[in-house]
């Protein structure tokens, strides 16, 4: 079993691995960026760190949409990334193989290599 940060998007339940999951916030803001792909949100200063934000409802297209929106800070690699999430719900158990976990690394691989933005 894994234990895991649970949030929602829309009516669907996702979680990270805790051991990854670095901040939970429910306020943050935002700094737009031109002509980013339409999934990245912008980044953030998060004590002096510049944190790139992905729109998880954008990237996994989920059609609901939050007006309030908290942060799930994960650390990928060396990176930290913000993921925007409609809200954010308790701290799980998760057999390895659930479908609500999250694999980050497989989520963002592309041509073998890992690539947020």
């Amino acid at each position: 079993m894994i234990q895991a940060v649970a949030f929602r998007l829309g009516e669907r339940h996702f979680a990270l691995p805790i051991g990854i999951v670095k901040e939970v916030l429910k306020s943050f803001s935002l700094t737009r960026l031109p002509q980013a792909s339409p999934h990245v949100a912008g980044v953030m200063n998060l004590r002096g760190m510049i944190v790139p934000v992905v729109d998880l409802r954008i990237f996994l297209e989920v059609s609901e949409y939050s007006l309030r929106p908290h942060l799930v800070v994960a650390e990928l690699g060396k990176e930290w990334v913000g993921f925007m999430v409609d809200k954010i719900l308790p701290v799980c158990w998760l057999p390895p193989d659930s479908p609500s976990l999250l694999h980050l690394a497989a989520l963002f691989r592309r041509d073998e290599e890992i690539s947020l933005l």
